[in-house]
């Protein structure tokens, strides 16, 4: 699949297995393409966050790219504690909403099962285990409402999400 995106995008850089090794990255509004390429691979990226924002983050794997994984997103504290988590936000694809309670450094992590289960209990990895990994603590648009409309008829769509200014919630469009 060929995804093309409005973010800044970087690459995944191994060694980030663990909290001292974690990817720092340079903006809180881009897109991470990795990929968990082998048994037990963890990968964790580092942020610089301020308190009271939204820090939203959402991976596309399996769903969307086709990739063989059951990735769980979590961000941890500088001391490694999880302070949010989810498995499986959209089909088997992550996504979770954190509000940053104090200013610091947070890590992200991404790790896996297989998306076809087994009766290894591991993380899984493969070179097929690639992901886009979406970070911002700017507007992000989870959906739309309503979900269908007629052809031909001019409709308002109700945006919903994190970050969203009230005057950018409702989207007009033509009939055409």
């Amino acid at each position: 699949p060929l995804v093309v995106g409005v973010l800044s995008e970087v690459e995944e850089v191994e060694t980030n297995d663990d909290g001292p090794r974690a990817q720092m990255l340079a903006s809180t509004s881009l897109v991470v393409n990795g990929r968990l390429a082998k048994g037990g691979d963890v990968d964790q990226f580092a942020l610089n966050l301020d308190a009271g924002q939204t820090l939203v983050a959402s991976l596309a794997a399996h769903e969307t790219l086709g990739s063989p994984l059951d990735a769980i997103l979590q961000v941890a504290d500088s001391s490694g504690f999880v302070l949010e988590q989810n498995h499986d936000g959209g089909g088997l694809d992550p996504l979770l909403a954190f509000k940053v309670p104090r200013s610091g450094i947070y890590a992200v992590r991404v790790f896996g099962f297989p998306s076809n289960p087994n009766s290894s209990i591991s993380y899984f990895g493969s070179p097929q285990c690639v992901y886009r990994l979406t970070l911002t603590t700017g507007p992000f648009v989870d959906h739309g409402l309503p979900l269908a409309v007629e052809r031909g008829e001019p409709v308002k769509i109700e945006l919903f999400g994190w970050g969203l200014p009230d005057d950018q919630r409702k989207v007009s469009l033509a009939a055409t």
